[in-house]
């Protein structure tokens, strides 16, 4: 097993989707499946799969694609579907038999060695009018700045130790995020934010109810420079920016 997967393998021993992030997730879902060009679409870093069920119902089929083996076996108890397949192998291995409308890369570029590379890579992959959704932790967040005027970070994009923990190279600004898709050969058609908060993960379950994280997930549309997390969508450069 390569140091990469050993990698891949500790973040899955811990990863569940679940209470405030569970939100997080069907707030991005629902604010990025307005991009979707539906027929085939491959989602690389399918995790637990709680993207994956949900893609399910959007696409004609969903090939998913996870570098750990306990992701891979989650994914194929979690969900057996015809339209599925479950391949594990590391994104820079994979050779896909075909080539997609769609592709979601959420919580892919941060992890990765050499992100503009992969993002060359995936871009090969698209059909002629497809486009690459991705989505990144950033850096500009509002619980990050927080975090500096705390004293607890130095610097909004700082890796810090739960950064490490997660397995992160880097922490995008929303500038970084964008240049290294541009780098890639890739033009951008939309971006935007996907929820705001003023706390971790862990903070907003145990201090704020529903209905208040709702309302913090609701606004990071309106204010994504500030936004927990970056969304953009890629195309190849030939193609128009039209849905």
């Amino acid at each position: 097993m390569s140091e990469e997967v050993d990698r891949l393998e500790d973040v899955a021993d811990w990863y569940e989707t679940e209470g405030f992030y569970a939100r997080f997730v069907e707030t991005g879902f629902k604010i990025i499946k307005h991009h979707f060009k539906r027929e085939r679409c491959l989602e690389l870093g399918c995790a637990d799969g709680a993207m994956t069920e949900k893609l399910l119902d959007q696409f004609e089929s969903v090939v998913a694609v996870d570098g750990a083996e306990k992701h891979c076996r989650q994914v194929r108890q979690r969900l057996n579907d015809e339209n599925l397949t479950v391949v594990c192998e590391l994104f820079e291995d994979y050779q896909p038999d075909y080539r997609f409308d769609t592709i979601i890369m959420a919580h892919v570029l941060e992890h990765v060695k050499d992100p503009v590379a992969l993002l060359e890579r995936v871009g090969s992959w698209l059909r002629d009018d497809g486009r690459i959704i991705a989505i990144v932790p950033n850096g500009n967040s509002l619980h990050r700045q927080v975090a500096v005027e705390m004293g607890l970070l130095e610097r909004p994009n700082e890796i810090d130790d739960h950064d490490e923990d997660l397995g992160h190279r880097r922490v995008y600004m929303p500038d970084e995020f964008e240049n290294h898709i541009r780098k890639a050969g890739l033009d951008i058609s939309d971006a935007g934010g996907i929820g705001l908060k003023p706390l971790t993960n862990q903070q907003m379950d145990d201090y704020l109810n529903e209905d208040i994280q709702n309302a913090y997930l609701s606004l990071g549309e309106h204010h994504p420079h500030i936004a927990a997390e970056r969304y953009a969508v890629a195309i190849p450069p030939t193609v128009n920016s039209d849905r």
